[in-house]
């Protein structure tokens, strides 16, 4: 009768967790992103659709680890010096409706576009910023 009630407790949880899960919105396509970083890419999102270089170097790290794109972004000027360059009209669209999710081999949280470009977000210093590009296709 105990390892029934156990079982029992188990199953009931794993309901209640999904119940609350799905009436929550995000909770699935948010994929567990932390919500301090769910306002960040929301708001890097819209400066990435918007254009606006000075934002997306405010929500940004530096250096930028970079393999493409001339390397390493070490500034915020090199940031917006290169930046129709990065955020091309098909990563723009991409960032419209892409989603944060984590992948192994891959610090932290990113996004991919094209198949191959990850654009990663990770913590420093409890707060969440734009950190790396890893183009799987660079030389």
């Amino acid at each position: 009768m105990q390892r029934i009630r156990i079982g029992l407790n188990r199953f009931l949880g794993l309901v209640l967790t999904t119940l609350l899960c799905v009436s929550t919105p995000g909770c699935w396509a948010g994929g567990g992103v932390p919500p301090e970083l769910l306002k960040v890419w929301q708001a890097y999102r819209q400066a990435v659709v918007a254009g606006d270089s000075d934002q997306v170097a405010a929500l940004s790290r530096f250096p930028i680890a970079s393999n493409d794109f001339g390397g390493v972004i070490s500034s915020p000027a090199v940031l917006r010096a290169r930046f129709k360059k990065i955020f091309r009209p098909e990563i723009v669209a991409c960032f419209a409706d892409a989603e944060l999710r984590q992948e192994t081999g891959f610090p932290g949280y990113l996004v991919v576009c094209e198949d191959a470009l990850a654009f990663g977000f990770e913590q420093h210093n409890g707060k969440y910023r734009f950190s790396y590009i890893d183009n799987a296709n660079a030389e």
